[in-house]
């Protein structure tokens, strides 16, 4: 492959990411769902998800879980390793904030950090997800930090 057409395959991959984000934050399930080949795979570290297998499970468990809460997620600039012409991997650092339902009808923002392990097919020219793995740092609640701004 020519630098040029590895570069515009790199594109088009974080095209994938980007639309993966917009798409789970405003609830398009079925929009969302045909970025994954039928048999992808997604773990979510830390969470009470299993590993979901196969874009119908995917789409359902994920949209149950994430249906009343609002999302914004947000990934960094990746390293994307172009395998072949039809294979290729990604890493991602991400971070999101998902708003929990509280008592009384009140959200609580929770930020959290970590990365995304991509793992890509090309598909009828088009590349969608075939495995991702969300690898979350540790939770730090940050109302219960007691540093001063004036300690910065």
């Amino acid at each position: 492959m020519l630098p040029a057409e590895e570069l515009l395959e790199v594109h088009r991959i974080r095209q994938l990411r980007a639309r993966y984000c917009h798409l789970v934050d405003r609830k398009r399930w079925e929009e969302w769902g045909m970025l994954f080949t039928e048999g992808a795979r997604l773990a979510v570290g830390g969470s009470e998800l299993p590993i979901l297998i196969g874009r119908e499970q995917i789409v359902s468990l994920v949209s149950s879980a994430l249906a009343s809460v609002p999302t914004a997620h947000r990934v960094f600039e990746p390293v994307i390793q172009l395998r072949s012409a039809k294979s290729a991997a990604g890493v991602w650092p991400m971070e999101d904030v998902l708003w929990e339902p509280r008592a009384g009808g009140e959200f609580r923002p929770v930020k959290r950090t970590g990365r995304y392990l991509d793992e890509y097919q090309k598909v009828d020219d088009a590349w969608l997800f075939d495995a991702v793995e969300l690898q979350r740092a540790p939770f730090v609640d940050s109302a219960s930090l007691r540093i001063k701004p004036d300690e910065f």
